[in-house]
């Protein structure tokens, strides 16, 4: 609502009054138990419903970006250090052309994957090689939905950053 030009306490009444009438929750009540609203999980595969809303909540143009374990680690290097808003998703990645192959998923793949999703970039730590991820869904596959993963994983099994321009 940062974008809004209204004022702040406006605002805060307005997010006051959806979470007293039960609006919020019963949004993620369904989106829990449907897996989408507004047909928002279908449409990640099909045109980056992640870069829309990334533009409408940050207040920028969206941008995609990795193609190799170099470029990922630069992407995830800069943005972290600048703590822009990042996303990644698996629909178009190596991982989901294999799977639409009807090819065995590598090793790496694991619990985590989940095909046509995407998660929260939370960080990435450039010694470890390592990026840590949440799911928004909570809970799968571990506690709170957070896990980290080797830059060697994050590549082949997401199609990229979708990160601010700015």
């Amino acid at each position: 609502m940062k974008a809004l030009s209204i004022p702040d306490s406006m605002k805060d009444s307005m997010l006051k009054l959806l979470d007293s009438e039960g609006f919020l929750a019963s949004m993620e009540t369904s989106i829990k138990q449907n897996g989408e609203l507004f047909g928002a999980y279908r449409a990640v595969g099909q045109g980056g419903i992640a870069g829309r809303v990334m533009e409408v909540f940050a207040g920028s143009k969206s941008l995609t970006e990795n193609e190799s374990d170099r470029e990922a680690a630069s992407v995830l290097s800069r943005r972290t250090r600048t703590h822009a808003p990042m996303v990644a998703c698996t629909g178009g990645s190596r991982y989901h052309e294999m799977r639409a192959q009807h090819q065995p998923l590598p090793a790496s793949a694991g619990p985590w994957y989940i095909d046509s999703h995407c998660y929260t970039v939370m960080g990435y730590d450039a010694g470890g090689q390592a990026v840590t991820l949440r799911n928004p869904w909570g809970d799968q596959p571990y506690p709170d939905g957070i896990l980290r993963l080797p830059l060697s994983s994050f590549v082949p099994g997401f199609v990229g950053v979708v990160t601010t321009a700015r």
